[in-house]
């Protein structure tokens, strides 16, 4: 079969890639990329999250090619994957956003119990371990800053540094312990699961 026939018949292009033939999953792929990445992109309205909706649906296709040839509608059953791609990214986003919203307001609740203070001290030594990961000047800059609360201009003056490399240290400083502080975020989930 020619790229041509599966062009025009997304039927015979799922019973193709369903005997195997990979000129048909390139044929599907070439046809509904953008219609998919389209309609992912309405549900979600973020770029990036339509692009990796996109490509788990082509990978769901890959990965049931063998069942396409059960299908009666061909379309309607792409529809069907990328809306529900989209619906369960969306539920993995609200889900991470609302882990974060509860671990800040978990740490920023004021109670002084004893196990509020534990918790505490173990999330400052976490801290101090993840700030001590960073580069020597980003530790020196963030330390000055955040411990001694020394402005950006102080800093810049103390070390010989202009104000824009001390804010370039400082941001690269914090986006560096966003993702450490991410890569530790299930044992934060385990210290939070034995406080109930």
């Amino acid at each position: 079969m020619n790229d041509a026939f599966y062009d025009n018949s997304l039927t015979e292009a799922f019973a193709g890639l369903a005997k195997g033939d990979d000129l048909a999953f390139t044929s599907i792929y070439n046809n509904y990329f953008s219609k998919i990445f389209s309609t992912a992109l309405h549900f979600c309205k973020i770029r990036e999250l339509a692009e990796d909706i996109t490509q788990q649906v082509f990978l769901v296709l890959w990965e049931e090619r063998t069942l396409l040839y059960k299908i009666d509608n061909p379309e309607a059953w792409l529809w069907t994957i990328t809306k529900n791609q989209a619906l369960n990214r969306l539920k993995k986003e609200a889900q991470k956003k609302n882990y974060y919203n509860y671990l800040r307001e978990f740490f920023e609740d004021e109670a002084q119990t004893p196990f509020v203070q534990l918790l505490q001290k173990q999330k400052g030594e976490r801290i101090e371990h993840l700030v001590s990961l960073l580069s020597p000047r980003q530790q020196q800059i963030y330390r000055m800053n955040k411990y001694c609360g020394v402005t950006y201009k102080e800093i810049a003056f103390q070390l010989g540094l202009s104000k824009e490399t001390v804010k370039e240290h400082m941001a690269n400083a914090l986006k560096n312990l966003k993702q450490l502080l991410y890569n530790y975020k299930d044992e934060l989930l385990i210290l939070l699961f034995f406080s109930f």
